[in-house]
């Protein structure tokens, strides 16, 4: 199996050579490498940056901005080595060799197990942000409840003593006052908590994506192509098979799936990445949700009749995911196609434009020797 590339062991390596960009220039070190944890989680570490492109703006009666000093190549940070597409492409590599050494052969699988040991910081940041939000809806049930309890006591007054009625509503004020602590607590976790976690799914596809785009460019270098110019595409074989099957696994891939692979179908790696810890720990947290429901305290087994009404649509939205996917594959197609297309029509007018500009120089080249003869 080959070794997976840390960033952590080649950053150093790395770093003077991308503090200097292609063009000569020195870019400042990237500050999120030594961003502390506060700086972290207020994301105060891009705060510099950001001021400095704002610059000083001055608005005009029509709402534009003039920006006087707008952001120069030498104003961006260092690119970090784990969002090189370099590093990423040789990562994404390695997984697929991984898969191919074990068999398997699905590349799917191991960008899933990839993304389960990458992000496991997301996944406390998405743990934290369900309890504190499951926190958050408990604390105002609660408080709701205790002014039930005190609307209540209010209306039995004149059957209970005066010191009991005083030191209960005490206590209900008391505990009003708590769980509204208890809310404002938890919104003060779930909103960084959430944040986090987004930024983390977000990175991760990015990361993913730009390892894919520069994998599928890599591997159209080392391709040759085996159809006429006017309809490019390349012969694709799997390198493991013996001679005898190699006919069976080679396969014909237009320019057009290329391009549409890189420039459409990898944007779906930042989307997935992002919703796709909500599917790993959505189960647990609508246990959560169903067994808390249905305390006696909160709503009782009452919850539970509009929570099954909830997985009644369960079913609608599977039928309908899959119904979305297969028009998807469908627009698909139809994109290889016509991206296909376009590139067969530039093909031949830049033939057609050959063919033109021959015509034209054979005719100035005949008027030029015409002169020459006449003179």
């Amino acid at each position: 199996m080959q070794d997976i590339p840390s960033a952590s062991a080649s950053a150093s390596a790395s770093s003077q050579s991308q503090s200097q960009s292609s063009s000569g220039v020195v870019r400042p070190p990237d500050p999120l490498e030594s961003a502390s944890l506060w700086s972290r989680c207020t994301f105060s570490w891009i705060y510099p940056l950001l001021k400095l492109g704002s610059g000083s703006r001055s608005g005009s009666g029509s709402g534009s901005f003039d920006n006087p000093n707008p952001l120069q190549e030498e104003d961006l940070y260092t690119l970090n080595e784990a969002e090189s597409s370099a590093y990423n492409r040789r990562r994404i590599e390695a997984l697929w060799e991984a898969e191919v050494t074990s068999g398997r052969r699905n590349f799917a699988r191991a960008l899933f197990w990839d993304y389960i040991r990458t992000t496991w910081s997301a996944q406390v940041y998405m743990a934290i942000n369900m309890t504190a939000r499951i926190g958050q809806a408990v604390a105002l049930g609660m408080l709701m409840e205790q002014f039930r309890i005190d609307e209540n006591d209010s209306g039995n007054g004149d059957h209970n003593d005066n010191g009991d009625a005083t030191a209960a509503a005490a206590a209900t004020t008391t505990k009003g006052y708590l769980y509204a602590g208890i809310m404002v607590l938890c919104g003060l976790i779930a909103f960084p908590s959430k944040q986090q976690q987004f930024f983390h799914t977000y990175r991760k596809g990015l990361q993913i994506r730009a390892g894919v785009v520069a994998a599928i460019y890599a591997k159209t270098l080392r391709l040759p192509s085996t159809a006429p110019s006017t309809a490019p595409s390349i012969s694709i074989s799997s390198s493991t098979t013996n001679n005898s099957d190699s006919n069976n696994n080679t396969t014909q891939v237009t320019s057009g799936h290329v391009i549409n692979l890189a420039s459409n179908d990898v944007e779906r790696f930042s989307m997935t990445s992002v919703t796709l810890t909500f599917l790993l720990q959505g189960p647990f947290v609508a246990m959560a949700i169903l067994i808390l429901g249905m305390r006696e305290e909160i709503m009782g087994p009452v919850f539970a009749v509009g929570y099954g009404l909830l997985l009644l649509l369960l079913p609608l939205q599977v039928y309908l995911s899959r119904k979305f996917v297969w028009f998807r594959s469908q627009i698909a197609g139809m994109t290889d196609a016509r991206v296909g297309i376009i590139s067969q029509a530039i093909n031949g007018a830049r033939v057609m434009k050959l063919n033109v500009s021959k015509e034209t120089d054979d005719v100035l080249s005949y008027c030029s020797r015409y002169t020459q003869v006449l003179i």
